[in-house]
């Protein structure tokens, strides 16, 4: 199953990537998040292996991800990668891409790609999860980093 969600937000690109990468941060500004654990970081630190957790609404949701950060100041070029590598969405590919539109305006664009190899119900569970569960919270996600890239850069360092 792949789908995307997309927002456009007003900020300046260093905080917009910040805010978008630093997911040890993500629980103290995004109320939907409970937790991130980094549990290992590659030397450079730009690989790391988390476990992360958040709410959809009354539902707690978890997985272990490897997060890739591929920065560059060019937005177009800059990516945020996961790999889901335990829990029910193993193996679902996450993609955040930026594109600058305009002076201190920039769309994110969020994929998420997924094809669990459950016999039978794969399909149908993909289907559920990705659009009741999974666009959810990456519709909250995006919204949150909307309105802190809107606000003054140093409220978000």
């Amino acid at each position: 199953m792949y789908i995307e969600n997309t927002i456009v937000v007003l900020g300046d690109w260093e905080t917009i990537w910040a805010l978008s990468s630093d997911i040890e941060k993500w629980p103290e500004r995004l109320p939907h998040y409970r937790k991130v654990i980094i549990q290992s970081v590659s030397p450079g630190g730009r690989v790391r292996h988390a476990y992360m957790s958040c709410w959809r609404d009354i539902l707690p949701v978890s997985w272990h991800t490897v997060q890739r950060l591929d920065y560059s100041a060019t937005p177009a070029e800059a990516r945020v990668l996961y790999n889901h590598v335990k829990g029910v969405t193993r193996g679902m590919e996450v993609i955040w891409r930026f594109e600058h539109l305009d002076e201190g305006v920039y769309r994110i664009t969020i994929s998420h790609d997924w094809s669990p190899k459950w016999p039978l119900v794969g399909g149908i569970a993909s289907r559920l999860i990705s659009q009741l569960i999974v666009h959810n919270i990456a519709d909250k996600t995006l919204a949150r980093v909307r309105v802190l890239a809107a606000q003054e850069p140093a409220l978000v360092k």
